[in-house]
């Protein structure tokens, strides 16, 4: 199955319906941080909301630091429980962008190799989801890693 349309530009959504891009809202969702921090207050993270029945949620992030970047990823159920979660390091990345990208395309790789029916997934990088749903592969720095995430969707 090709991922690209008549007009040069990918088309995931047209060819793969059951995976479904899209973006954590958290800023938006987070309420004020208590005044004091030695009561944790529960409500300061943002709640995971379920999948539809039948569709699985993987959620992925990455963070980068002096050394380098690390992602992950979690795979969970409409009930909530965590059915695979995976980590990992990549040396030498710098670039927030570059990670987020990472952190997505290691989602997109369980996904296939696992072979997962129905799967949402989630990131809180508005531009990665924003090129993976509409298939724009760039010249950019992350050219490269996005026209591998739109090979093992192909």
């Amino acid at each position: 199955m090709s991922l690209r349309s008549p007009e040069g530009r990918f088309g995931i959504f047209r060819c793969l319906v059951n995976v479904f891009f899209q973006v954590r809202e958290v800023s938006s969702s987070l309420p004020p941080v208590p005044a004091s921090p030695l009561q944790p207050s529960s409500s300061r993270l943002p709640s995971w909301i379920p999948p539809p029945d039948s569709c699985m949620k993987i959620n992925f992030n990455a963070v980068v630091r002096a050394s380098g970047c690390s992602s992950g990823l979690v795979v969970r159920g409409i009930d909530g429980h965590v059915a695979l979660a995976v980590w990992s390091q990549h040396h030498d990345i710098a670039d927030p962008y570059l990670a987020e990208l990472l952190a997505a395309r290691d989602a997109i790789s369980l996904l296939v190799s696992k072979s997962l029916p129905r799967v949402i997934i989630e990131g809180d990088s508005e531009v990665v989801i924003c090129q993976l749903r509409q298939g724009v592969s760039s010249d950019s720095l992350g050219g490269p890693v996005l026209r591998d995430c739109f090979l093992l969707l192909s």
